[in-house]
């Protein structure tokens, strides 16, 4: 007679002697369907192991393969270390900063170049006044900017942002843009 269970097949033969190595074992006696479920659990239990072997053989590989890859650096002191580290990380350190003061100081110029395009484009009259920009002489008096100008006697010695003449009959100061040509 055979005995059918979930996974397999067992033969009465097998069921004796299950209930043998009980009985012999512990002394009491067992009925067939606690063979049969005893046998069931026992060869899920192998399988299982077989499920955990496996797993745990995966996990020693892939750790292997992680521990090939890693080479640990051992330093004698604290200075060594931070040595390498500065080593490793400076010249990547250096490069970014370098870039980052560079385009600070292209923005900040190209800021300051709007700013000029800006006020030379609002004033059309303002590119005259170049000459006297780059050689005036700019005082500050009481917290006030004043452009200082010398009188001459003469219209034909005047520098350009550095002198003026003086028109009595117009009651005008006569200051040249530009350099004499």
């Amino acid at each position: 007679m055979i005995i059918s269970k979930m996974s397999s097949s067992i033969s009465k033969e097998e069921l004796i002697r299950i209930k043998g190595k009980f009985q012999a074992k512990y002394g009491f006696e067992m009925d067939e369907w606690t063979a049969v479920l005893m046998t069931e659990i026992n060869e899920k239990f192998f399988q299982f192991n077989g499920q955990v072997q496996s797993s745990i053989n995966s996990i020693d590989n892939a750790s292997q393969l992680i521990k090939g890859q890693i080479q640990p650096v051992y330093f004698s002191n604290n200075q060594q270390a931070f040595l390498y580290g500065l080593g490793k990380w400076l010249a990547p350190s250096v490069v970014g900063l370098v870039a980052v003061l560079i385009t600070t100081y292209f923005v900040s110029q190209s800021q300051d170049y709007q700013e000029m395009n800006t006020l030379l484009n609002a004033s059309p009259k303002a590119r005259l006044f170049q000459q006297v920009i780059k050689e005036g002489w700019v005082e500050e008096i009481g917290g006030r900017h004043f452009l200082v100008l010398k009188p001459q006697k003469m219209l034909s010695g005047t520098r350009a942002g550095l002198d003026c003449y003086y028109l009595k009959n117009d009651d005008a100061i006569l200051m040249p843009l530009e350099p004499r040509k």
